[in-house]
């Protein structure tokens, strides 16, 4: 593999050239979705602001603008970005990806050594890639969504960087919040059991601690020296997508700010940058490979996603990205007691009764959504429709349009409080 003087690498690393790979995270979502009442120019409008990345598919678009119709039309919401097949790094994937191409490469994924750094890592994913609730999955359509969360993040890191280099146009939310195109949030809720928590939340060398929190996680309770969850097969915490994942404000200014390992190694060891070092020349998971001075933990995933043998699930680069690198305390690297420290983040936030995850039950059987959570998964565009009105009916002054119904036959003037 060659390095040139403009930084590119010359190899079949990637399923695209790496020039391509770096201006597609400019290239616009499916959905656009913005509050021009909250606009990035401008001051926080109300309590907080929240952008939002829900991860969908051309094969049920209207599930992405039911969410931009009903739950995404509350104030505090900024920006609203879908994302589908014409966003994957190569548009075609799904429709070229055969069911025998997809099972060829779950063989690679299963079957191949992959030379990570981490024995513990590789054994869970050759064992667990493609396993889902519905079986083991080969098609085209589930292994190029697995990427689609990659993709997104280098859109993120194109939308905020600009605000780590001093430029004002784009101000960070209080909270970057990833879903499923099957999500339902209550931001009320999400303001009380997230942002509220974050404004009295801890510090860590003198700076607010990069919180994240998942509506449902696996394994709920984790501790990387515990045997039983060991033998369980998970290395780290990983947040369900469908319950989303939620990023504090100081959680993003991390994820976001350029990585320098070279000059990093005459600065302090203590510091971020040096945590991170530290995480890469591991190599858990063979992501040094597409690293490069001075890019950010975004792009780092953005890259890593788009590698030709991607043998990740989308939740699982998630839930590594936060445990691996978005941690100060450095969770994973230094110990205590002879043992490696116990992970701070993803926090989980669902209620635990008597749900286990949101409207899942412990056997994993749904139950209807109610009000009291912050993230229902496995909704329709119909229960979303229902749930904002409620939503609108208890506190219209917290949309700032009113919710759009296609499917559910209800005349909103009757959801509207009488004085």
């Amino acid at each position: 593999m060659e390095q040139h003087d403009d930084g590119f690498l010359e190899s079949n690393l990637f399923v695209i050239n790496e020039a391509m790979l770096d201006s597609l995270k400019k290239n616009r979502p499916a959905i656009v979705n913005t509050n021009h009442h909250l606009d990035d120019s401008s001051h926080h409008h109300g309590d907080f602001t929240a952008d939002v990345v829900s991860i969908g598919s051309n094969t049920r678009f209207h599930f992405l603008q039911a969410q931009v119709d009903t739950w995404s039309s509350h104030v505090n919401i900024r920006h609203f970005w879908g994302f589908t097949e014409l966003q994957d790094f190569l548009t075609n994937c799904t429709a070229s990806t055969t069911n025998e191409n997809g099972a060829a490469h779950l063989r690679v994924c299963k079957e191949s050594s992959r030379g990570w750094g981490d024995a513990a890592i590789e054994k869970f994913a050759t064992k667990r890639y493609g396993e889902t609730d519905g079986g083991v999955r080969r098609d085209g359509g589930w292994v190029c969504a697995q990427r689609r969360v990659g993709r997104a993040l280098g859109w993120l890191h194109n939308q905020y960087r600009n605000r780590e280099n001093g430029d004002d146009s784009m101000l960070l939310p209080d909270v970057l919040v990833l879903v499923d195109d099957d999500t339902a949030l209550d931001m009320a809720n999400l303001k009380k059991h997230i942002v509220d928590e974050e404004v009295v939340g801890g510090m860590v060398h003198g700076e607010k601690e990069p919180l994240v929190y998942a509506g449902c996680a696996f394994p709920k309770t984790f501790h990387l020296d515990d045997s039983a969850q060991a033998s369980k097969g998970y290395p780290f915490p990983i947040p369900h997508g469908g319950f989303g994942t939620f990023f504090t404000k100081r959680a993003i200014q991390m994820l976001v700010q350029p990585v320098f390992c070279v000059l990093e190694e005459k600065e302090s060891s203590k510091s971020n940058n040096a945590i991170i070092c530290t995480n890469l020349k591991e190599n858990r998971i063979g992501e040094l490979a597409v690293f490069r001075e001075g890019i950010s933990i975004l792009e780092l995933f953005y890259r890593y996603s788009a590698l030709r043998n991607f043998c990740m699930h989308s939740d699982w680069i998630v839930g590594y990205m936060i445990h691996f690198y978005l941690s100060p305390r450095a969770n994973s690297v230094s110990k205590k007691n002879g043992q490696r420290r116990p992970p701070e983040v993803p926090r989980e936030i669902s209620r635990a009764n008597p749900p286990l995850c949101g409207n899942v039950t412990g056997h994993g059987s749904p139950i209807p959504c109610t009000g009291e959570y912050i993230a229902c998964h496995r909704q329709t565009p119909e229960d979303m429709e229902s749930l904002a009105v409620d939503a609108f009916a208890r506190s219209p002054g917290n949309f700032w349009k009113i919710p759009h119904l296609r499917g559910t036959e209800f005349l909103m003037g009757n959801a509207v409080p009488k004085k």
